[in-house]
């Protein structure tokens, strides 16, 4: 069974999108879905740790930090940081 489900999450990789614009994310989640991605969705930065750091979260294999007015290094440390909350492997990409 966990050799079934291991295949599973790598044919339908999940992404952790961190998406603050209203207007782009419904568009971006749809596309994402429809081409096979699992998709754990947060309108901010706060709602991101927040989701990784309970104890239901799911295990992601992107996470996806698209900010509004913030430089790419402190969107890169916001990403940093929820991998490290998270506990995700530090080589999962950002």
């Amino acid at each position: 069974m966990e050799e079934i489900a291991n295949t599973r999450q790598r044919l339908h990789p999940t992404i952790l999108i961190v998406e603050e614009d209203n207007g782009a994310r419904p568009s971006l989640t749809r596309n994402l879905r429809q081409i096979g991605y699992r998709l754990l969705v947060a309108a901010n930065v706060e709602d991101a740790f927040q989701w990784v750091s309970g104890t239901d979260h799911i295990h992601a294999d992107l996470i996806l930090i698209d900010l509004l007015g913030k430089l790419p290094e402190e969107a890169l440390d916001i990403g940093r940081g929820l991998r490290a909350v998270a506990n995700y492997h530090s080589q999962t990409p950002l």
